[in-house]
């Protein structure tokens, strides 16, 4: 947990993946801990994708708004909803 805490959104997703496989730890365990939601707050894994999509946004210039681990599990509940005011056609 302390390697991602430190790390999170200082390197990507691959980088921080290649560090945990690093640890030795069976990569089924890296898994399970990337799924946990240890204080309600979404998984681990969505903690570190919506760090990463701040982080792109900023790079971007768009500040109105940081996207939280709620926001990734909403948009990953209903992909079709998106993030956008318009909705997604069929």
């Amino acid at each position: 947990m302390n390697l991602v805490q430190q790390n999170l959104g200082q390197m990507g997703l691959s980088q921080l993946m290649d560090e945990l496989i690093a640890t030795g730890i069976p990569k089924p365990h890296i898994k399970q801990f990337l799924e946990t939601d240890p204080h309600g707050n979404g998984s681990i894994m969505d903690q570190i994708t919506a760090q990463l999509t701040n982080n792109l946004a900023e790079g971007m210039g768009v500040k109105d708004k940081e996207m939280t681990a709620q926001d990734v599990q909403r948009i990953k509940s209903n992909p079709s909803s998106g993030v956008s005011t318009k909705p997604i056609e069929d």
